[in-house]
This record gives C-alpha cells, sequence and structure tokens, in this order.
C-alpha cells in the first residue's frame, strides 16, 4: 500500500522511510523496526508500550500514529511526516543563527503544553526529551516523537530504568527513589 520514497532517519532500534500511500498519495514516515532485533535487545514490551501510548495521545504537538502493521521480518509504525527537520539541526547548524528569546519562548510553551497533556491526560512520563526527539513542521510548530522509553506512571509510581542519551538523562535518575510524576 505505500510507495517507498527515502530514508529519512536511523535509530538504533529502526529506520524511519518517508513513504506514499498508493490509494491517498499521503505522505507519512514509516518507523521499521526488524521484529528479530527487537527480541534479542529484549524491547517487545517496550514496544508494545509505545504504541499503546502514541495510539491513545491526540495533540497538536505530538506526532500523530496512523497505523500499525506487520509481516513476519519488520514492524512498521507508520506517522505523520513531519518535514521541517529534527530541533538538534535548527539549533546546531555552523550557518544557524543563535534563536532569539521569543523563539525560544515560543518552542518551551509547545513542549510544556504537550508535556502537560501527556501527563493529565494520559498518565504518561516521556523521559527521552531531547533536541533529536522534537522536529519542526514547515510552520515553525514543534512536534514530540520518539517514545519509546516513555511510561504510564500513577501517582506515587516511580520508574528507575535509565534510558536515553546520558548527556540528557534527567538528574532524579541518578536519585535512589528514581522519577515519577510531579503532583497536579
Amino acid at each position: 500500500d505505500f510507495q517507498i520514497l527515502r530514508t529519512i532517519g536511523t535509530g538504533t532500534f529502526s529506520r524511519v522511510k518517508m513513504v506514499r500511500h498508493a490509494a491517498s498519495r499521503f505522505v507519512y514516515a514509516a518507523k521499521r523496526l526488524r521484529k528479530r532485533d527487537q527480541v534479542r535487545a529484549d524491547r517487545v514490551q517496550t514496544l508494545a508500550r509505545e504504541i499503546e501510548i502514541m495510539r491513545k495521545v491526540d495533540h497538536p504537538n505530538v506526532a500523530r500514529l496512523v497505523s500499525v502493521f506487520q509481516d513476519d521480518v519488520e514492524l512498521v509504525m507508520v506517522q505523520e511526516c513531519v518535514y521541517g527537520g529534527e530541533l538538534f539541526n535548527h539549533l546546531n547548524h555552523r550557518t544557524a543563527h543563535r534563536a532569539s528569546e521569543n523563539v525560544a519562548r515560543f518552542y518551551a510553551a509547545q513542549l510544556v503544553l504537550a508535556l502537560e497533556h501527556l501527563h493529565t491526560k494520559h498518565d504518561v512520563v516521556y523521559r527521552d526529551l531531547r533536541q533529536e526527539n522534537v522536529l519542526i513542521c514547515r510552520n515553525g510548530y514543534l512536534k514530540l516523537i520518539d517514545f519509546g522509553n516513555a511510561r504510564v506512571l500513577r501517582f506515587g509510581q516511580r520508574a528507575k530504568t535509565l534510558c536515553g542519551a546520558p548527556e540528557s538523562t534527567a538528574p532524579e535518575m541518578f536519585a535512589p527513589i528514581g522519577e515519577g510524576r510531579a503532583h497536579g
């Protein structure tokens, strides 16, 4: 049903392709994961959790999951395609200008709105917030991606597993109590 256009990203456990749906002609991002690699890395439960979270989240600052399907070799998560690239590239590009305070506020507000929605509506703690996991749309708005490390935690529950890149790991992860949800 999909025509592969090009590779737009690679991760430790996935490859993301830009695809065009044959019938509708819409363009999507297809995150392709080899099942064998997921089993070897003991990520089956993590992947199931990621899909479950993404299926229920509907927010303008979170990339929308459109469909999930599989064959004998791969599982494919079809998501909306965000064309502006990673926030990382916009902030770290050699020719990029320093973001103004107003732009920084604009981005921060969108991230706060997305995280607030995840926490209050879905009890989701997003645990991999870094520039590579924030995409910028053509219109300048942000989309949060990659829910592989996200967890559903009720008040009082804690997560103690280290996850994400070391330079972006939350300080509370190194405390004996781990991380949890804030009150409110």
